[in-house]
């Protein structure tokens, strides 16, 4: 398979496994998922944000008391998780020092959060929000505070989702990017910085497989590896080499091969395909873990002393990085014990400049859901076909959905499975695809070709 390939299968498998939501940094505490399928958490604790039943922070991590089956987890001002059933269970303020479901959601296959909202994407690919939604960063038409989750108005075919501080960031399955929420920065992309309870398109975005969002600014990654940003600005954390906010996207041209990216309050970092950790934006408290606390990067730079690194989190002053190894490693603000290396930052010296690896950790699992192969879960035959194939399963699927997507992420073809075998035929010009398959307990993911 010819190089740009392989980048499309690794950017597929990372947008529809989200290995991103095995490790998350929040405003001053983080969360990971233990390969036990426990969550682990430290650093701010004060309002119940680590979930061990109290109220306290703690510099090395402790266990978030009663959950199993994690297969996500997404730290905001508060802490979510999503278990292998589909339900979504939270933590923090605005809920208690230890985890409760959230009710009313079902069928739940990834979730994001912000500062003081959270979104879930459902299976059938509309969205659902709750929280604060003082700049309708619910989309639900309303700025009206949730208690209980709604359903964002017009979602649909929705593949990804992200949070900003107040605005929402969703994928479409045709590549598009969509918004809602604050825009006094521009961060929702649509050349206008009013801000809208509603979706709205992202102006000229097309071809996408990734997106993130900080705290005011937001990024997408197409399907070619090229980096796309907009919104605030002030601190150079777009990676353009300006500090200008800007309305809609503009390309990152210092970088390329992008996979994952995600943002801070004035700070950014991504992944190449290379496995490498680039930073940009803000220097303060050495978050962009080059070894000091120089004023900013108006361009990603390389973080020299990392590498094999498969997922990524920005917090507030902070980042994550989880190796290949199943290692976790952060750098910058440490006053609340954020960076989990067991101590905590005295105000007049409060970070640590370059990534140091998180201690007495669990073993952390490096995908939050089983990428089947031929040996595996999932066989199809023929492969290369012409179109009509049949699969089998190790495990029978219950009430499972099967879908194939083209390489810039576009859904094409889509059944209902049951059972150890289905029969697919569908009209499909010549090329390559990549076929999902997803029940309320896994997910898997092949490459098919048609002939």
């Amino acid at each position: 398979m010819k190089s740009s390939l392989l980048s499309l299968l690794l950017l597929f498998l990372l947008l529809q496994y989200n290995w991103a939501q095995n490790i998350s940094a929040g405003a001053d505490h983080s969360l990971i998922i233990c390969e036990s399928g426990n969550a682990s958490a430290w650093g701010d604790g004060f309002s119940g944000e680590l979930g061990d039943g109290l109220s306290q922070n703690n510099s090395t991590p402790v266990s978030v008391f009663g959950l199993n089956n994690v297969i996500a987890v997404s730290a905001g001002l508060s802490s979510f998780a999503l278990k292998s059933d589909g339900t979504v269970w939270a933590w923090g303020p605005l809920y208690s020092a230890s985890p409760g479901q959230v009710l009313g959601l079902t069928n739940i296959i990834s979730i994001a959060s912000g500062f003081g909202h959270c979104l879930a994407l459902k299976s059938d690919g509309t969205v659902w929000a709750w929280g604060i939604n003082t700049s309708g960063q619910l989309g639900d038409g309303t700025d009206t505070f949730r208690t209980t989750a709604v359903q964002v108005s017009g979602s649909n075919n929705i593949v990804a989702i992200t949070a900003g501080a107040r605005h929402s960031l969703a994928l479409k399955s045709d590549g598009t990017v969509w918004t809602w929420g604050e825009n006094s920065f521009g961060q929702l992309g649509n050349d206008t910085t009013i801000s809208s309870r509603f979706m709205v398109n992202v102006t000229g975005l097309t071809g996408v497989v990734a997106i993130g969002a900080g705290y005011v600014h937001s990024f997408a990654v197409k399907s070619d590896g090229t980096l796309w940003a907009w919104g605030g600005n002030f601190n150079f954390q777009l990676g353009d080499s300006t500090n200008i906010n800007r309305h809609h996207p503009v390309e990152i041209r210092a970088i390329d091969s992008v996979v994952l990216v995600d943002g801070g309050e004035g700070h950014s970092i991504a992944i190449r395909a290379d496995g490498t950790v680039w930073t940009w934006g803000s220097q303060s408290y050495g978050v962009l873990g080059h070894g000091s606390n120089y004023s900013h990067d108006s361009i990603p730079v390389l973080v020299s002393t990392l590498s094999d690194i498969v997922a990524i989190s920005a917090g507030e002053y902070y980042c994550m990085a989880l190796k290949s190894d199943g290692t976790v490693w952060t750098w910058g603000y440490n006053l609340r014990g954020q960076l989990g290396n067991g101590t905590f930052s005295s105000s007049g010296c409060c970070c640590v400049a370059t990534p140091a690896q998180v201690t007495n950790l669990c073993s952390v699992t490096l995908m939050t859901k089983e990428i089947s192969n031929s040996a595996n879960d999932l066989v199809s035959y023929p492969n290369p076909s012409n179109g009509n194939f049949t699969i089998t399963f190790k495990q029978a699927m219950h009430d499972g959905i099967l879908k194939i997507f083209d390489t810039i992420g576009k859904q094409v073809y889509s059944i209902g499975v049951n059972g150890s075998e289905a029969f697919v035929d569908c009209k499909l010009e010549e090329g390559m695809y990549f076929m999902q398959v997803t029940d309320s307990k896994r997910q898997c993911a092949k490459m098919i070709i048609v002939e």
